[in-house]
């Protein structure tokens, strides 16, 4: 944070400020209100050990005056005191479920493969000018409606073989728009094994004018609201750092660069799919020391925080608002795989540390009411 001018001290104590601030006050008392009180202690972050460390950090490098720091130390008391305790029994009575759930044979692999394979390509309208659904929206409306005849006849190649070039499984589905085929959207569905495993993710993509010179640029939708970094190599931002796209940051190998004759929007995805939606992406980050048992413990860690982003943003976030074009091709996914995300998300939420587990609990609660209406 100091590379870019925040000073982590400072800002916490500002951010704790900011909290004392949202606080309705008791003018007799000059505590919290009992809503806001419940509000924090409700939440489903809320952790007491997060509040309890703020304090000690902010006690310990006198960032506050004495007044705010005794009203903070009050404030995490209360929210302490309000905070539901852990609902074992909830979860108990969750994981019961997973003695009755049934294997998943191979007849509904091919089912599911048959299904998905109707909906790997075709187009939607992203809308236009000012309402156009997608990120890329200015360099689009910018750029107008006319291309040169290189990227006219390179996207259109890229359209007819597209089809055959995509696993046939259905993991990864591609839409453009029925307008203008340089504004595409893709969704990626994260393979078994990883702790994408099952999830829906999104990609707004746009060809620049000079294309196939220059590589196409990507987005990545799958952000909870610029909230949540998947990986290393996709940004809260929605950056995605690839070496084929010029984005990693390092020139990397002469093979992986993008080339104009070869590389293609299908190779990007493909990449992202195999190089970056991984198991143990925690080994991604640059500087991180692998194959050592403190590595195994961050990375198990680093594993089910992102089961729960997982979970919250690329499998109840989709099925509440299904992206542009993808609608039928979410519920064939959700619909299809509803005996295997049960038993994945069990999974997880047995396997899950006391700080994820009922977060993961309550999210997974959710997503089982939402496949039960499907």
């Amino acid at each position: 944070m100091q590379q870019y001018g925040f000073k982590p001290r400072e800002l916490l104590g500002q951010l704790v400020q900011v909290i004392l601030c949202c606080c309705v006050t008791d003018h007799a008392e000059g505590e919290a209100s009992c809503a806001f009180v419940s509000l924090l202690a409700s939440d489903d972050d809320y952790s007491a050990a997060t509040f309890d460390k703020a304090l000690a950090v902010v006690r310990r490098e006198n960032v506050l005056d004495d007044g705010a720091l005794l009203a903070f130390a009050r404030l995490c008391e209360r929210v302490r005191a309000a905070a539901p305790t852990p609902r074992a029994n909830a979860v108990g009575l969750l994981l019961s479920q997973l003695e009755s759930l049934p294997v998943a044979d191979a007849s509904q692999d091919e089912a599911y493969m048959e299904a998905m394979e109707q909906h790997l390509t075709g187009e939607a309208a992203f809308g236009e000018k000012e309402g156009m659904v997608h990120h890329f929206s200015k360099q689009l409306i910018k750029a107008g409606g006319s291309m040169l005849p290189a990227k006219r006849r390179r996207l259109l190649k890229e359209l007819r073989e597209m089809r055959s070039r995509l696993p046939a499984e259905g993991a990864i589905l591609v839409r453009h728009d029925e307008v203008r085929f340089d504004a595409m959207k893709a969704i990626i569905v994260g393979t078994a094994g990883t702790p994408y495993a099952n999830g829906i993710f999104l990609f707004d993509i746009y060809f620049p004018s000079e294309y196939p010179s220059c590589p196409l640029q990507i987005f990545n939708c799958t952000t909870g609201g610029g909230t949540v970094e998947m990986n290393s190599n996709l940004y809260s931002d929605g950056k995605v750092c690839l070496s084929l796209l010029g984005t990693s940051g390092s020139d990397g190998d002469k093979e992986a660069r993008w080339n104009s004759e070869t590389s293609s929007l299908v190779q990007v995805l493909l990449s992202i799919q195999a190089f970056i939606l991984v198991p143990q992406p925690l080994a991604n980050y640059p500087g991180v020391e692998k194959g050592t048992d403190a590595f195994q413990r961050r990375s198990d860690a680093f594993d089910q925080d992102l089961w729960l982003a997982t979970v919250r943003h690329a499998m109840l976030a989709p099925l509440r608002h299904p992206p542009l074009g993808f609608e039928e091709a979410v519920r064939t996914h959700f619909g299809l795989r509803r005996g295997v995300l049960r038993r994945q998300c069990l999974e997880w939420v047995r396997d899950a540390n006391d700080a994820v587990q009922p977060r993961l609990a309550s999210a997974v609660q959710e997503l089982f009411a939402l496949l039960d209406a499907l």
